[in-house]
């Protein structure tokens, strides 16, 4: 027959070594944390400096073939030359913001580690029951 005492230092050893499962697991998962969120920030910075160069790169090509509508229609009209110019523009402008929008209404914030608590989260519900 068990003595309690035998049974305390089982519990107790028990007890220790699920802390330290517990604690090893919460190590893995700060140390996805900090690798996803470096990962993420050099490909935002990356990506930024890309939108960057496309932006200016754009906006010089939209300023000529603008200035060139513009030159080649004056003779018909230049106030609707202007107009229609100014239109296009807007109407572009108007697009790129919604697609902005749309992409940052579905943007998800480090999946891969929320997905990993999930599961963490499950297995342990499954072993507490």
């Amino acid at each position: 027959m068990e003595t309690p005492s035998d049974t305390v230092g089982e519990l107790a050893a028990s007890g220790k070594r699920l802390s330290r499962s517990l604690l090893a697991l919460l190590g893995n998962r700060l140390e996805l944390f900090g690798i996803e969120v470096q990962e993420a920030r050099q490909s935002m910075l990356r990506l930024l400096l890309i939108a960057l160069g496309v932006a200016a790169c754009a906006l010089l090509s939209d300023m000529a073939l603008s200035a060139a509508v513009v030159l080649w229609c004056w003779n018909l009209s230049p106030v609707c030359v202007l107009t229609g110019v100014a239109l296009a523009h807007a109407l572009l402008g108007l697009w790129l913001y919604r697609k902005l929008a749309h992409g940052l209404q579905h943007w998800e914030a480090l999946p891969e580690t929320l997905e990993q608590l999930r599961k963490d989260r499950q297995c342990l519900d499954q072993s507490l029951q």
